[in-house]
């Protein structure tokens, strides 16, 4: 269930509060059908199981700003190393792999955020940098044990193997990555439910 929050609503699994116990322990399956033709986009899935927490379970949250530890993305000193996407019209499109790093393609600052919480970094990732549009990227870096949840190719120790993230971000993409108390938006479970079976 905290995974499922967490996907829904593009928050870090830390950003989920005063919520019970079973909702890190106790698995579901889901099966749901469209009610109308064609393939959902991923924000259409994400809006029918939005729909199917709130029916099925008795969701009911709101949204606070808590201080917390997170990740703080910012400019670097030398400033930022980006390219502004080739087709600003087109979708945000994402790629990568532990061992191959990543290539992002119209993605704005904030979508860049979003995927390095989702399911890279340990805490919650908080955009501060200030640059508005969308960029096309890519990023090489060795993993360490703090990211991807500790399940991670290990990155061959060679004269060219890959900076570590928090060096390869401001070598890059001319961005920094810091470890700070911020503000951070929670989602504040007020009620869920356990379902009943079908």
């Amino acid at each position: 269930m905290r995974f499922m929050l967490a996907f829904l609503y593009d928050v870090h699994d830390r950003q989920i509060v005063e919520a019970p116990a079973w909702l890190g322990t106790e698995r579901f399956d889901i099966v749901g059908v469209a009610d109308v033709p064609g393939t959902p986009s991923l924000e259409q899935w994400k809006r029918m199981g939005r729909k199917l927490l709130v029916d099925r379970f008795g969701l009911k949250f709101h949204w606070e700003t808590r201080e917390m530890l997170a990740y703080v993305l910012t400019v670097g000193k030398g400033g930022a190393k980006l390219e502004g996407s080739a087709d600003q019209d087109g979708a945000p499109s994402f790629r990568g792999r532990a061992d191959l790093g990543m290539k992002g393609q119209n993605l704005t600052m904030r979508n860049f955020a979003q995927l390095l919480q989702a399911g890279i970094m340990d805490r919650p990732v908080v955009d501060h940098t200030g640059l508005m549009g969308t960029y096309d990227f890519e990023l090489r870096w060795a993993p360490d044990q703090t990211q991807f949840d500790g399940h991670f190719p290990v990155v061959a120790d060679s004269a060219d193997a890959p900076p570590g993230i928090f060096t390869a971000m401001q070598e890059q993409l001319g961005l920094k990555l810091s470890a700070e108390k911020t503000a951070v938006r929670v989602m504040v479970i007020d009620r869920v439910e356990q379902p009943s079976a079908n």
